[in-house]
Formats: C-alpha cells, structure tokens, sequence
C-alpha cells in the first residue's frame, strides 16, 4: 500500500494552488473548475486541493529544504512572512514556520 496525495479542502483551490505553485514549487497537473478539484505534483508527491469548507483546521504540511536561510529569503521575495529560524537541537534539526493563505501551518526544516 502506498499512500497516493494529500487532500486539502479549500473555499479558493485556484488562490491555493497558486500559493502553493510559487512557495513549493509544485506543478499544477490537472485543474478540472467543473468540480473544483486541483492536483499539484513534484518529485513523486501529490497535493490535491477540493473546493468545499474545511471541516478541520488541523492540518501541518513539513517540507525539507536543503537550504533553510535560502528558502526564507525565496519565500519573503514572494510576501510571505515566516518565523524566525529556531533551532530544535535535541532532533538536530532547524525550522521555520509560516501559514498558507487558508492558514495551514506550513513548517519548512533543515537537518543539521
């Protein structure tokens, strides 16, 4: 069995998946407005985003980047606001944090 995408309800999938486009870098694949449905891909994972009213806020999305510092810089020359980096040495890793336009909590890390 092997997990197949991650499916986020949104009111704005088109906004969304803009956001997600330019601050993930991920592909729209497939954009059907009939239903409302987007599917992102990049390197072997899927996002899909479903027009509808989230009926839970609980949602985190971790990415890894090689770069956290580089990654930060990418991501405030496109407006969007991240915490300052903190690092979690027990786990020896650093991260910071920002929220999509739907307020997901989006946590960019880097192992140390």
């Amino acid at each position: 069995m092997n997990p197949y995408m991650v499916e986020l309800i949104t009111p704005h999938p088109v906004r969304t998946a803009r956001w997600f486009r330019d601050v993930l870098r991920l592909e729209v694949t497939l954009d059907d407005e009939k239903t409302g449905f987007v599917l992102l891909e990049r390197d072997g994972w899927r996002l899909a985003l479903q027009e509808g009213c989230p009926a839970s806020a609980g949602v985190n999305l971790v990415i890894q980047v090689a770069n956290l510092q580089e990654a930060r810089e990418r991501l405030a020359a496109l407006d969007v606001i991240t915490s300052e980096i903190a690092t979690v040495p027990a786990e020896r890793y650093r991260k910071s944090v920002c929220n999509s336009p739907d307020g997901w909590l989006v946590t960019f890390f880097q192992w140390d």
